[in-house]
């Protein structure tokens, strides 16, 4: 009997064994639920780097890491990271005994360009670029800014990237004002070195030219702008009908004291008449520009500053009554919803206002009647929670002012 017992009792040691080595994956201590935490300080270590980019696999206690790390600091912290995340590592302690991550290529950067160049040159219509950008998003929006201001004109050459210029915020709103400011100019050229961006050129009027004087003088951010602007010659007063008659007059010059007199008499009733009194004139141009106004609803699509072709309509309008009204100027303001990042929404409410002001200006509107600015995200009209708030964050809101205020 005792032997019996003996037997009964050994198969249930088996059986027993049997069973823990079936869930060993469920019992803490167990090789798998040591590796299921492994991973999980593995996915936290990740995170802590900030480091999306890693593509990572386990064996044994040794951690394997591949991908395209954003910098050499980039991959040196997620490194460091991954082998204290783990606890000390080793036989006794467990966790990450080394990091492999020679399967990982470093992206560098653009290199360094010394002095950082920029130039846009406008003559004959078209627009040629020249220079550097700081990275391939920013050499992308150049040729969107460029494309807003000169429209339908040709845009030739190429921008490389390099590194060492301006924060790449301000030289981009540099970037915006100088081409607003070039497409004052009959001709001229922008020239960027470094935070210093100027200008030159042959303006039609003085009020263009004040316009590229005032672009280059708000730019900040640590940029500075100076211009050098020239009014374009007018054409000759004198005509060949007008030499004619001073010839003639010449000839026929009085020859007695008598006819000099009655001569000298005609002009000074000529000269000494007074003009008509003009009409009095009733200012109906507020009424006009506020319905003109209300007719422009401007909406954007995420992320974009072009217009559709009913806005452009509704602008033509709007141009058509500011034209004949020229005692008021109109504050330009954009808006953005509250998604993604501020600084980029900052930009993006300016870029709004300057689309329009833009096509107002090629409408024939003065540049110096339009004033823009960009209020980003922080005055939101509709909820950002819903698709339909957002979109009516995405605005253009206008202000008239009286010209003497400026």
């Amino acid at each position: 009997m005792a032997g019996f017992f003996k037997l009964l009792f050994g198969v249930a040691i088996i059986a027993a064994i049997g069973v823990l080595s079936i869930n060993q994956g469920r019992l803490p201590g167990s090789a798998a639920s040591a590796r299921d935490a492994l991973w999980a300080k593995t996915d936290a270590a990740i995170a802590e780097a900030d480091a999306p980019w890693a593509q990572v696999s386990l064996e044994g206690q040794k951690i394997v890491v591949r991908g395209e790390a954003p910098s050499a600091d980039a991959l040196a912290k997620l490194k460091t990271e991954l082998a204290s995340a783990a606890g000390p590592g080793g036989p006794v302690f467990g966790g990450i005994t080394s990091v492999d991550a020679s399967g990982v290529s470093v992206v560098e950067g653009p290199p360094p360009a010394d002095p950082f160049i920029w130039a846009a040159e406008h003559e004959g219509g078209d627009l040629s670029l020249s220079g550097y950008a700081p990275s391939q998003p920013a050499r992308d929006a150049v040729l969107q800014l460029a494309a807003m201001r000169f429209p339908g004109r040709r845009i030739a050459g190429e921008l490389q990237l390099a590194s060492g210029g301006p924060p790449e915020d301000a030289w981009l709103a540099a970037v915006s004002a100088s081409l607003q400011a070039l497409a004052q100019l009959e001709a001229g050229k922008v020239d960027a070195r470094g935070a210093q961006f100027s200008i030159n050129g042959v303006a039609a009027d003085e009020l263009r030219a004040a316009a590229v004087r005032d672009y280059m003088e708000r730019l900040d951010g640590g940029v500075t702008g100076t211009s050098e602007v020239r009014i374009k010659a007018p054409a000759s007063a004198a005509s060949p009908l007008e030499t004619e008659t001073d010839e003639s007059f010449e000839e026929e010059a009085p020859t007695s004291a008598l006819e000099a007199t009655a001569g000298e008499e005609a002009v000074a009733e000529v000269t000494t008449a007074a003009p008509p009194t003009p009409e009095p004139m009733i200012d109906d141009c507020r009424p006009r520009l506020e319905v003109a106004l209300d007719g422009v609803d401007i909406s954007f699509d995420t992320s974009r500053a072009a217009l559709d072709e009913p806005t452009e309509d509704a602008l033509r309008s709007l141009a058509t009554v500011l034209l004949v009204c020229p005692q008021y100027t109109l504050a330009i303001t954009g808006h953005t919803d509250s998604r993604g990042d501020s600084r980029r929404n900052q930009r993006l409410s300016l870029e709004r206002a300057e689309a329009v002001a833009a096509f107002l200006a090629d409408a024939g509107v003065e540049v110096t009647r339009l004033r823009t600015s960009g209020a980003g995200e922080i005055e939101p009209v509709g909820d950002n929670g819903t698709e339909a708030g957002r979109a009516q964050n995405r605005r253009i809101e206008f202000e008239l002012m009286p010209a003497e205020q400026e």
